[in-house]
């Protein structure tokens, strides 16, 4: 192999490694791609990927952030702090450079209150919400290159009311992005 390419496959295995770092918050619990196909069926599932138009060669910061309710119910969701909030106000991705760095989210950061009933959006059973994200809009994505994006391991969506005990799967995925 090439050292670009070993630099790139350490690059994506520490991507992998680090947002399988996924925590538990409250009563919702995510899960990985690898356990991700037996909870599908009913649950809400989050995720990214690249625009269908997109090919490998193609120099694009665009990702696609869906959510879909696969829960058999409608569930109330809180967009702030989602891709799905236009525009992003969080930090929401994970970007890193082809040589494995950060990349600073450089979008805006709001503060709120506590949200109420209303501040909840409903999505139907069997909807699937999509969002296109531009990833260079909100992280300094400075120069030509290959960056790694993926959901921050730190996302979570918060449903209404706080005590439902509905699954919620994040794929935790690294897409690989050519800029300009």
């Amino acid at each position: 192999m090439q050292r670009r390419q070993i630099v790139n496959l350490l690059m994506l295995l520490a991507a992998a490694i680090l947002f399988g770092c996924n925590g538990l918050s409250n009563n919702q619990q995510t899960t990985t791609s690898a356990n991700m196909d037996e909870t599908t069926t009913k649950s809400l599932l989050a995720g990214i990927e690249l625009p269908a138009n997109t090919d490998a060669n193609a120099k694009s910061t665009e990702v696609i952030f869906y959510l879909k309710n696969n829960t058999g119910v409608a569930q109330q969701y809180l967009r702030w702090n989602t891709p799905l909030e236009t525009p992003l106000s969080a930090d929401v991705f994970q970007v890193l450079s082809d040589a494995g760095q950060p990349m600073p989210y450089v979008g805006r950061k709001v503060k709120r209150g506590a949200p109420t009933e209303s501040d909840f959006q409903t999505i139907e059973v069997g909807e699937e919400i999509r969002v296109t994200v531009d990833i260079s809009r909100y992280y300094d994505i400075a120069g030509t290159g290959q960056y790694s994006v993926a959901l921050s391991p730190l996302l979570t969506i918060k449903l209404y009311p706080e005590s439902t005990s509905t699954d919620i799967n994040i794929g935790r995925e690294s897409l690989l992005l050519l800029s300009n």
